[in-house]
Order: structure tokens, then C-alpha cells, then sequence
């Protein structure tokens, strides 16, 4: 991250002569660039301050970082890092001025919106629930290597529209309204770390990934993670997940809308997974032709459509063994 100072000289003129761009929703963009929040005082968010190992090579252990949540300025009265929140941006996802005034543009009210319900004891439905696309102006494409490394086909992750945000090396897969295919949120996943954003306002019970795409004329695949479906897509299109192991009502409710045939799940070979497997053969049980189940017979424990690990190294299906794995998958009433 490169750390310049913003608030004094000729920049501290500008900033006082040009209108300032401040998020909608500062406190929800402070955390979406992921700075460590101590504490919230009126309209003075204190955080610690990402300068200090690069201004003074140590870390801060006495927070003195504050961002006014108003203006979206803000001050370390220990190093003197300082600035408008769009250097903050700036800084924080290393991209140029202009990117980081889009970034900035792009962040909604939606978090305030629902922080000022919950401090009225108000139901947070009445929020409008599609958002912006320009939520995502700042993703890309998801880069060769890492679809490589997983094992799917960059023609198959645009279909599904996986992206990539560059700022922060994680995975980002949107939600989409299973009705108006309106944006209503998305997912980041970094390595084992997922979140889901806006937070409070992501329904991922309420839809599907993948349930933009046209349901498939054959076999309807059911994976826990998005990935995994981008993965299976190349072999049974149309394959959606289910965005983790907690089945909703709404998730069958999909799933038998969308199966033309046969259900196949191939959620993941652990307890959360099987778990989530019964939940959704008693829920679907008389609503589809016939279910299926991938058993993962004589494979370890932890067995995902991404693959496996044994002994320290990790393995991809090839394509020819994923499908396989589903055209073998048993009927589910012979599962005990």
C-alpha cells in the first residue's frame, strides 16, 4: 500500500477548494476496505491506522486514527496521515484517484439505512433490495491463473459471472433476484474466508447462484459452493448452489421450479454436506421425477466437486471423472 500525506501544502488547498466525495454509508465503506474499527463516538469513527508501519515502521498500538463519518475526512494525530476518504480509497485498494472516486461514488446507504431501523426497533424489510451494479465497477474478470488453480473454464465462469476483485485478491459472485435478476448482493471469498455483502441485506437464502442462467434440459446439479458449480457447469450445465450447507425453504422451492428431470445433489462429503443432502431429498421428495445423490464412494472425507486433499497435495477432477461421479450417483432412496 502506498501511503502519502494528505492534508497538508498545496493537496491540503485542494482538498479545501474542490467538493468533497464522500461514500453514502461511510462507516459500511471503512469496513468494506478493511480497516479494524475500535470505536464509534457521534460522527468520529476511530480505526487504527494503516500508515503507521509505513510511516513510522510500527504498528498502532495506541489508535489515534479518525474518520469523520459526515465529511469523510480523516486525521492520525500520532503520524499525521491525513486526507479525504477518497486517498483513503486510494490507498487502501492501490488504484489511481479516479478509480478510487468511482469506488467511492459507488458505495451506497443501504448499511445506514439499516443501522438507523435497528436503533428505531423498525423491521428492516422495507429497505428496497436490488442495489446498484456499480457496487461491482471495481471487479474484473477472474484471472487465468486463478481459474486454473481451481479447475474451471473462464467461458463457463462468465456465464456464470464470476468476477474478481484486483483491491483485495478475493473471489466475487453475485446474487441475483431469482425473479428480476436484479442485483440484490454478492459473496467475497478469499481462501477459507467468506462474507457476504451488503451486510444485513444479502438474501443468499433467498436465491440460487446460477439461477440467472436458463434452466438445463437435462439433469439439475446441486452444489454448496458457487465455485464448485462454476466447476461442475462445464460437464452439467445449468448446475446451481446453494450458497453453503444451510438449505432454505426457498432453495427447494427453486430447485423444483427450475428441474425439467432429475435432481442430482453433490454437496460437499462432510457432516454439514450430508446434512444439507437429507434436507433437500425430504424437501424435494415427491416434487421432481427422481433424485440422485453423488456419493463420494472411497473418497476422504472433505470431498468437494473442487476436489480433494491427501497427503498434503490437493487434486482436481478431471473432466472426464466428474462426470462420472454424476452419472453414478444412486438413486436417493437407497442412501441409509
Amino acid at each position: 500500500m502506498s501511503i502519502i500525506m494528505c492534508g497538508r501544502g498545496s493537496e491540503a488547498r485542494r482538498l479545501r477548494d474542490e467538493p468533497l466525495v464522500v461514500p453514502g454509508d461511510v462507516l459500511s465503506a471503512v469496513e468494506k476496505l478493511g480497516l479494524e474499527i475500535i470505536r464509534e463516538d457521534g460522527d468520529e469513527i476511530t480505526c487504527r491506522c494503516p500508515a503507521h508501519e509505513a510511516r513510522l515502521n510500527k504498528p498502532d498500538r495506541n489508535p489515534s486514527f479518525s474518520i469523520n463519518s459526515d465529511t469523510g475526512l480523516f486525521l492520525c494525530w500520532s503520524c499525521g496521515y491525513a486526507g479525504a476518504f477518497v486517498h483513503l480509497a486510494r490507498d487502501m485498494l492501490a488504484v489511481d484517484l479516479d478509480m478510487a472516486t468511482a469506488w467511492v461514488r459507488a458505495q451506497g446507504t443501504i448499511g445506514a439505512t439499516i443501522r438507523m431501523l435497528e436503533r428505531a426497533g423498525l423491521p428492516k424489510e422495507p429497505v428496497l433490495r436490488p442495489i446498484s451494479r456499480a457496487s461491482l465497477a471495481l471487479c474484473t474478470a477472474a484471472p487465468e491463473r486463478e481459474l486454473r488453480r481451481r479447475g474451471i473454464n473462464p467461458d463457463i465462469a462468465a456465464d456464470y459471472r464470476v468476477m474478481w476483485d484486483p483491491a483485495t485478491d478475493s473471489w466475487v459472485l453475485p446474487m441475483w433476484d431469482p425473479d428480476s435478476t436484479a442485483l440484490i448482493g454478492w459473496q467475497e471469498k478469499r481462501g477459507s474466508r467468506v462474507r457476504n455483502y451488503p451486510k444485513g441485506l444479502a438474501k443468499r437464502n433467498e436465491t440460487l447462484f446460477g439461477v440467472h442462467l436458463p434452466p438445463p434440459p437435462g439433469p439439475l446439479v446441486v452444489v454448496e459452493s458457487p465455485l464448485d458449480a462454476a466447476i461442475v457447469g462445464e460437464v452439467a450445465p445449468g448446475a446451481v448452489a446453494t450458497w453453503g450447507s444451510k438449505i432454505s425453504d426457498t432453495h427447494i422451492d427453486l430447485i423444483a421450479d427450475r428441474a425439467t428431470g432429475e435432481v442430482i445433489t453433490m454437496l460437499d462429503n462432510d457432516e454439514a454436506g450430508w446434512q444439507a443432502t437429507s434436507s433437500l431429498i425430504r424437501g424435494l421428495r415427491g416434487r421432481v421425477p427422481l433424485i440422485r445423490t453423488v456419493t463420494w464412494s472411497g473418497l476422504p472425507r472433505g470431498t468437494d466437486p473442487g476436489g480433494y486433499t491427501h497427503r498434503g497435495t490437493g487434486y482436481l477432477f478431471p473432466l472426464d471423472e466428474l462426470a462420472e461421479l454424476i452419472t453414478e450417483a444412486i438413486p436417493s432412496y437407497l442412501i441409509r
